[in-house]
């Protein structure tokens, strides 16, 4: 178009440079139905080459050469044509045309390059050379290479970086990879980006790593950039939350003042701050010089901050409609350790059927693992999804909160220091305790077995009749049939399992005499025994 510059008219130089930059295309003068492509290097190919991008520089040149059918000078199925036309000496315009074309090529790759990689094809002549001598020195694989590249991949770590530059970082190592003919599996990218995250997204990793299928790349993208973000939230929390009056009182806290007293108020601060009702009788009784008008008046800061009780709760309105609707949850610490080093339990309620799930703990870390295990088995028996758990505010249900976001769970937490919010599960606790404690001082079994008791204690309640539920067991609400009473066996009675074939010779005994600990929740024998011999579990 070098021929339509020159014959039109602009008003201004402006104009023109914004015209020339734009242009793609250049008219051969020798020959105006050929044409020369130009690339605007700075708005097509913005990715400069460097040492780690080879990938995405490579990428963004093919998809030009192939869109304007100009692939052929770099990979050699379009070569240079003679310079001169077969039997003559008249010189090949094809040529010309060729060589100019391949320059511009050429001239695009080097404006692309970084200026500590242009030295490396300084001397190619041609497009052609230069792409090769890129792709020996960035894309040929060799076993050092591999090897380096698969060492920075194990090594990147989140740190500081934001989650879509950490990703990125780690993508471009496995697209490198890739390149070199050594693609990393998908499930394995995964468990590296995993691994390289740190402690803050310890939650999120768990529950990806409890998945029955490998999540893809996109899929863990997303999760991270929606966990990111609900971090920055919990660190950032909004602070107009807090009412004004607070900071109105943060700054006027040292600031002391004493009203002087009218007569009411007065009497009321001699006697000592009495109720209204004695502070009246007083007065009426002794002929105090105060009037009822002003009595009923009285209102005492004092008494007001130091006189306060908590108010009566009313009657709970929260229903559900299904199994796993709402789930309530606690945890409760025992005074000693049992003999296999629990410390805790963790129950969880149903509030439709009332059902308890109960969990021996060593430690309250552990309820986050507890609950992963405790939400696959229970959705995937009952075909429901858990909607909403209510607990307290410990920091195991704390650390909690993102895990449940992440499944789309509702957490509801009571205030500080009122357990009456969560009283659903905590007026279990008392009936657990007392029912386990009775059960220990009838076996005459030591309180270190406490999470035998416990769980036998638990899996009675849950058979028993209850007027909450109009005289039916939660077994039979949550399982629609009812318990089988037949089988249940007294709580550290003798007993003489069948040992026969745990036996080593023919004449040993077929069996021991043991103690009754409850019942399996894993087999279908559903009976756990104490050889009181050899103090093993049968």
């Amino acid at each position: 178009m070098l021929s339509w510059y020159q014959s039109t008219n602009f008003s201004s130089l402006p104009t023109l440079l914004f015209l020339l930059s734009m242009t793609t295309t250049i008219i051969n003068t020798n020959d105006h139905h050929s044409t020369l492509i130009t690339i605007n290097v700075a708005a097509q190919t913005p990715v400069k080459l460097t040492s780690t991008n080879y990938l995405a520089w490579k990428l963004q040149f093919q998809t030009l050469f192939i869109g304007y059918d100009l692939h052929g000078f770099i990979d050699g199925s379009h070569p240079c044509p003679a310079s001169l036309l077969p039997d003559t000496t008249t010189p090949n315009p094809t040529y010309t045309l060729w060589i100019r074309q391949d320059q511009l090529l050429l001239n695009a790759i080097l404006g692309s390059l970084s200026p500590t990689i242009m030295s490396f094809i300084a001397q190619a002549q041609t497009s052609k050379e230069a792409w090769t001598i890129l792709a020996n020195t960035y894309a040929k694989p060799s076993r050092g290479r591999i090897k380096q590249v698969k060492n920075q991949l194990k090594h990147i770590t989140k740190g500081s970086m934001g989650v879509s530059e950490f990703l990125q970082t780690i993508k471009a190592r496995a697209d490198e990879l890739a390149t070199l003919g050594a693609p990393v599996d998908a499930e394995d990218l995964s468990d590296r980006i995993l691994e390289g995250l740190g402690d803050d997204y310890k939650e999120l990793t768990r529950a990806v790593q409890a998945r029955d299928n490998p999540i893809s790349f996109d899929e863990l993208h997303e999760n991270l950039l929606n966990f990111e973000a609900s971090l920055q939230h919990v660190s950032h929390p909004d602070q107009s939350y807090f009412p004004a009056s607070a900071h109105l009182a943060n700054r006027h806290s040292t600031s002391y003042r004493q009203s002087s007293p009218s007569l009411h108020s007065a009497w009321h601060h001699r006697l000592g701050h009495p109720a209204l009702s004695i502070l009246q009788h007083v007065i009426s009784k002794h002929g105090l010089d105060l009037s009822s008008s002003s009595l009923s008046k009285l209102s005492c800061d004092a008494c007001h901050c130091n006189k306060s009780h908590k108010l009566s709760f009313s009657t709970s309105t929260i229903t559900s409609t299904r199994p796993l609707y709402i789930i309530f949850s606690d945890v409760w610490t025992s005074p000693i350790m049992s003999y296999d080093g629990f410390k805790y339990y963790v129950l969880f309620v149903d509030h439709f059927t009332k059902y308890i799930w109960l969990y021996p703990l060593k430690q309250k870390s552990h309820v986050n693992d507890i609950f992963i295990q405790f939400k696959a088995i229970t959705e995937k028996h009952f075909n429901q999804n858990i909607q909403t758990l209510y607990s307290d505010n410990g920091g195991e249900y704390v650390a909690l909160i993102n895990l449940l976001a992440l499944h789309g769970i509702s957490h509801h937490t009571t205030p500080p220091h009122t357990p009456e919010h969560n009283g659903f599960s905590e007026r279990r606790h008392p009936h657990i305790v007392e029912t386990s404690l009775t059960l220990l001082s009838h076996a005459s079994i030591p309180l270190c077995h406490w999470p035998h008791a416990f769980a036998t204690a638990v899996y009675l309640i849950n058979r028993m009749p209850t007027p909450t539920l109009n005289l039916s067991s939660p077994y039979e609400q949550i399982f629609a049939s009812p318990p089988n009473y037949s089988k249940l066996k007294v709580f550290g009675c003798l007993c003489y399992p069948w040992l026969r074939p745990y036996t080593h010779h023919k004449l040993e005994p077929r069996s021991k005499p043991c103690v009754f600990f409850g019942y399996s929740l894993t087999q279908s024998v559903h009976i756990q025994t104490f050889c009181i011999k050899t103090c093993s579990f049968h």
